[in-house]
């Protein structure tokens, strides 16, 4: 479950065990983030972090200095198919225990869905892209609710191949006691922040993280440009500052101001 920075690095092939992220890698072609001080662990983390806060979900403390892996760690992501012991052994390996797993696959199923072109035996419906895991963008608890509601689109749950219903075996797994748990707004946010915060931040024994940012900036400064002209030294740069119209909508306010000597 650590970051694998060398899928990105070494332009490797994914096995089936990563299918669906060789795109995502994909995009991530010429990222200008990625530097000798920030990799692409980093980034993967960061990505992770900022994706949460971007769908009104909670703001995930962040740390860097994870260091690229130079080959493959072992194969031991999950498969749908794969029986609930095997899922249990796989979390508990990384420091999760079954309470821990039920919340986390809650928490990352929350948004995002199954792809057909990766996965025909559980989206059947070659006319659907993606079939989402609940009825909502938003990092919310939807997927909880509908779930106890028995309302539920997710093709983990109620898909129409029975051997493939990972989702259904591990939150009932407990007899629904942590998604009870979970139907609380608030229970689910805290519970996300941490185990989300935990798993982005499993690093090998001998590298150390900093200390994580709580709370991100209210501003960005950008595109800063020198010049000299007529015998002075011009520079001129951008901040970007969001104004808030209400819960759900922003927008940006772009401020060029300039200076010389």
């Amino acid at each position: 479950m650590a970051l694998e920075g060398w899928m990105r690095r070494f332009n490797m092939s994914l096995t089936g065990l990563r299918i669906g992220m060789a795109e995502s890698l994909a995009d991530s072609n010429g990222l200008s983030i990625v530097t000798p001080f920030f990799g692409m662990a980093d980034t993967i983390a960061l990505g992770a972090v900022v994706s949460v806060a971007a769908c009104r979900g909670p703001i995930i403390p962040y740390s860097a200095g994870r260091v690229d892996a130079t080959v493959p760690g072992p194969a031991t992501v999950p498969e749908p198919q794969q029986p609930l012991a095997s899922h249990i052994e796989s979390f508990r390996q990384h420091g999760f225990n079954q309470t821990e797993m039920i919340a986390l696959v809650a928490c990352g199923h929350t948004f995002g869905g199954v792809r057909q072109a990766d996965f025909p035996l559980i989206v059947t419906d070659n006319t659907i892209d993606v079939d989402t895991f609940d009825t909502t963008p938003a990092f919310d608890n939807t997927i909880v609710s509908q779930y106890l509601q028995s309302t539920t689109q997710n093709v983990l749950v109620v898909g129409p191949n029975v051997t493939t219903q990972s989702d259904l075996w591990i939150f009932s797994s407990d007899e629904n006691v942590t998604m009870q748990n979970l139907l609380s707004p608030d229970t689910f946010a805290t519970t996300c922040t941490d185990l989300i915060q935990r798993m982005v931040n499993t690093v090998p024994n001998g590298v150390n993280l900093t200390d994580p940012i709580a709370e991100p900036f209210d501003y960005v400064v950008s595109e800063p440009f020198f010049s000299y002209q007529d015998s002075a030294l011009f520079m001129t740069t951008s901040l970007q500052v969001p104004i808030y119209l209400s819960q759900s909508h922003e927008m940006g306010l772009k401020i060029t101001t300039g200076t010389h000597s």
